[in-house]
């Protein structure tokens, strides 16, 4: 599994799409991989502190839904929730915002203490979340089932719907910035909405669930974990200003997971969820 792991990751990074599709590695980067923490139950998305040095993941197993901090070899728990499906962090660092499906967006200070919902978030069960600026953007369905997409302010309030009425929650949200988002969907569409290049980016994938989407460093590539039509793991890479996408499918055709995936605004630190394998891992540039 680890080194599995090592290649997906790697690329995911590093790689953009080169001639016919196929991915390219940046050159002159040193990269360390390490299985952060394992034998987690069901851990479903995870996130770096902003300067890498901290991992926080959320988990939603038979043994119970939480929000935890990697302290050593083990996990502190930080709060427990009915069955916590994403996080994201503020800006600074100092507040975890995690979507709960049982029912709305709660705020936990990094640093330890009680969550607390975000109010206008009652109700939402919320499928998955990333942060764009001083909004939460989110995708789930409402009290009355209805699934869509929405944002709420960071320090609660009234929640604005971004767009409502779809056939079923989506799987996956991604913030570029000022209002653009990229959505996944279960049906394998992967969408860019919100701005000026609106439209799909692919269709027909079988996506991960939660669907961890990034972008490489240069800013040009998409990633977004998805398994193939066996069931196996492969990672797209989809070149934001169009064409065909990239598939990674060698060695890590083994693994059966596609999960959780955030990095570091620099990229300068990913963490990977391996959900079925209940594995945490990192990877550093130097």
């Amino acid at each position: 599994m680890r080194a599995i792991v090592i290649l997906v990751l790697s690329a995911l990074v590093l790689a953009a799409c080169g001639e016919g599709g196929e991915p390219e590695a940046a050159q002159g980067d040193e990269i360390a991989v390490e299985l952060a923490l394992g034998g987690l139950d069901n851990p479903q998305d995870v996130t770096p502190s902003p300067d890498g040095s901290e991992i926080y993941y959320v988990t939603a197993g038979e043994s119970g839904s939480g929000l935890f901090k990697i302290e050593g070899t083990d996990g502190e728990l930080l709060a427990s929730f009915e069955q916590a499906s994403s996080l994201v962090l503020s800006a600074d660092g100092a507040t975890i915002f995690v979507g709960d499906r049982e029912g709305g967006i709660f705020a936990v200070p990094a640093a330890g203490g009680a969550p607390a919902v975000l109010a206008g978030t009652e109700g939402f069960e919320v499928s998955h979340l990333d942060r764009d600026g001083a909004q939460i953007v989110f995708v789930g369905t409402d009290a009355e089932g209805v699934a869509g997409i929405w944002s709420a302010p960071i320090g609660g309030g009234e929640v604005a719907e971004i767009e409502v009425g779809l056939e079923a929650a989506p799987t996956g949200i991604l913030a570029l910035g000022g209002g653009e988002l990229i959505v996944a969907h279960a049906s394998g569409l992967v969408e860019r909405i919100g701005g000026a290049a609106e439209g799909a980016l692919v269709e027909g994938e079988r996506l991960g669930a939660p669907t961890g989407m990034a972008v490489s460093a240069d800013g040009v590539t998409l990633m977004v974990s998805s398994l193939s039509a066996a069931g196996t793991a492969q990672v797209l890479l989809v070149p934001l200003d169009g064409g065909e996408p990239g598939v990674f499918d060698d060695v890590i055709g083994e693994n059966r997971s596609a999960g959780g995936l955030r990095c570091t605004a620099d990229v300068s630190v990913c963490v990977w969820i391996d959900s079925t394998g209940g594995g945490v891992y990192k990877i550093r540039f130097r």
